[in-house]
């Protein structure tokens, strides 16, 4: 793997490609045939290809899936509450079939990880 593919990945806008490093984004969010990438600095970013393929190119240590909406970055949670967690004031739903996964990922102190699929989520 190249050092470019370890700390950013780069995305077209207009007729260049810009590097976008994966501690300035977010989350990044569905959008029909195309992903809006959410960054730090407020700004957004669109590109021409489906979350599914976006999220296969981000690092699975830094970002989870918890819809099938959205990817967010697991080091810019804020908080979580039953099936939400909150970045920048923004409120994410889990999706039932990804928060076994999340909850793990979470590292919640007081629940073990072996647990984690077994807490009763209400919201």
């Amino acid at each position: 793997m190249n050092r470019h593919a370890k700390d950013g990945l780069f995305v077209k806008t207009n007729e260049y490609y810009h590097k976008i490093c994966y501690h300035q984004i977010l989350w990044v969010e569905a959008s029909r045939s195309y992903a809006d990438i959410h960054l730090r600095d407020g700004k957004t970013v669109t590109v021409a290809c489906p979350l599914k393929e976006v999220y296969r190119r981000l690092p699975a240590a830094t970002f989870i899936r918890i819809h099938n909406s959205y990817a967010v970055n697991l080091f810019e949670i804020d908080t979580f509450c039953g099936s939400a967690v909150k970045i920048k004031g923004k409120i994410f739903t889990i999706g039932r079939t990804f928060r076994e996964e999340t909850l793990v990922c979470l590292n919640v102190l007081g629940i073990p990880k072996t647990k984690a699929n077994q807490i009763i989520i209400n919201y």
